[in-house]
């Protein structure tokens, strides 16, 4: 990605939701792991540029608009960014960029509200069809907690029929993953290889990073516990 080549090596990036990013790599898996999502799509438009007497600083403020589907539907979030330059080696490189989102805290604020415990009984889950591009038909996703599309906690269940194959896959943030009935299939990798897969019982936990492509399926009926931080969102193939 060439985006890394418009920041200074020690570059700061202050972004929603996140701690500060350090340095040009940094910044550009930033943007990596938000184009990666489905459909997403970024646009960026300047207000004013400002630039120093001595035309080595500059400051570019805009605003911006961001939009990516996630598997409860589409999200839009729109926000304004300004950002410092500098001249190097003739080159206006960008030293400090701050985005701000000017949706409202309604994670800070689920959790200012939630003062009690939270109880979902067995016999309450409700299913829904698992859709996701490349996935066949048949599996059933449930939210138990939180907003698998929002910045903040979430649990999730996965139900597979007996046979179910899911194709090489990943996801932007790690997954925290338990075994609750039937036998998981997995295999971590970039091409499908029943050779590669492992077989998971009930109760054995798996942690999978962010970003590791992985494939597998079920063998009987298996439901899955899942949580992390979102986004969480399934993209086909490889990052």
């Amino acid at each position: 990605m060439k985006l890394a080549t418009f920041y200074t090596t020690d570059a700061l990036g202050l972004y929603p939701n996140m701690a500060i990013v350090r340095g040009a790599p940094a910044i550009r898996r930033t943007y990596a792991e938000m184009s990666g999502l489905p459909g997403a799509k970024m646009t960026a438009t300047p207000m004013s540029i400002r630039i120093s007497n001595d035309r080595n600083l500059a400051t570019n403020t805009g605003t911006y608009r961001f939009t990516y589907n996630s598997p409860s539907g589409p999200v839009a979030d729109s926000g304004s960014y300004i950002e410092v330059l500098q001249k190097v080696n003739g080159q206006w490189r960008i030293v400090n960029e701050i985005v701000t989102s000017h949706a409202p805290l309604a994670t800070m604020a689920v959790y200012d509200t939630i003062t009690k415990m939270g109880m979902t009984g067995a016999a309450k889950v409700a299913w829904t069809p698992l859709e996701a591009k490349g996935f066949p038909p048949g599996a059933k996703m449930s939210v138990i907690h939180g907003d698998p599309s929002g910045s903040g906690d979430y649990t999730l269940r996965l139900w597979f029929p007996d046979g179910y194959q899911f194709p090489v896959h990943w996801h932007p943030k790690a997954e925290h993953v338990t075994v609750l009935s039937g036998t998981l299939q997995l295999g971590m990798g970039g091409t499908a290889s029943a050779s590669a897969l492992n077989a998971y019982q009930p109760g054995d936990f798996l942690y999978l990073p962010g970003r590791k492509p992985h494939f597998g399926g079920a063998k009987g009926v298996t439901v899955l516990q899942l949580h992390g931080m979102g986004p969480f969102a399934i993209n086909l193939g490889t990052p």
